[in-house]
């Protein structure tokens, strides 16, 4: 896997779930089929399917995850029922097989330590999805603390 530091801002417009953080793994695909039956209700978009989540904290049970599909821009309205959310940030970014998933994750983060760079555990991790003939491909965006910034 490569690896870059890109600075990136998404707006995505899509359905919010809730659940168990042990259960994103089936709660996230589940809201993602709901979502791609009322993709044609959303006027303009780039066609990159994609998905916001909170990052798993062990002091509660529950995170909140956002699926749907970027637009170039933010859109002047977003249709009735659909969110509208907005991430900017400094990330690591690293691409690899869908079913591979886990891996993409663990080398990216490796990725970071080797690097010296600082991971930030508070901050939405982005994942953009790319159907291939292979199979599908994801890119995955984690947040990385600036130099200059203080945790607090």
């Amino acid at each position: 896997m490569n690896a870059k530091i890109e600075n990136a801002t998404f707006h995505l417009i899509g359905l919010t779930g809730k659940s168990l953080f042990k259960d994103f793994g089936h709660e996230v695909p589940s809201l993602a089929s709901k979502f791609l039956g009322k993709i044609s209700e959303i006027p303009i978009h780039t066609g990159i399917e994609a998905g916001i989540y909170e990052p798993y904290d062990d002091t509660k049970p529950e995170g909140i995850f956002h699926v749907g599909v970027l637009t170039g821009e933010r859109p002047s309205s977003v249709p009735d029922g659909f969110t509208l959310i907005e991430v900017s940030g400094r990330y690591a970014v690293g691409t690899g097989k869908m079913d591979r998933i886990r891996e993409v994750h663990q080398q990216l983060n490796d990725w970071i330590i080797s690097k010296g760079h600082i991971r930030m555990n508070k901050d939405y991790i982005i994942e953009t999805y790319h159907p291939e003939p292979d199979g599908e491909r994801v890119t995955v965006y984690l947040p990385l603390q600036l130099r200059n910034q203080i945790n607090d």
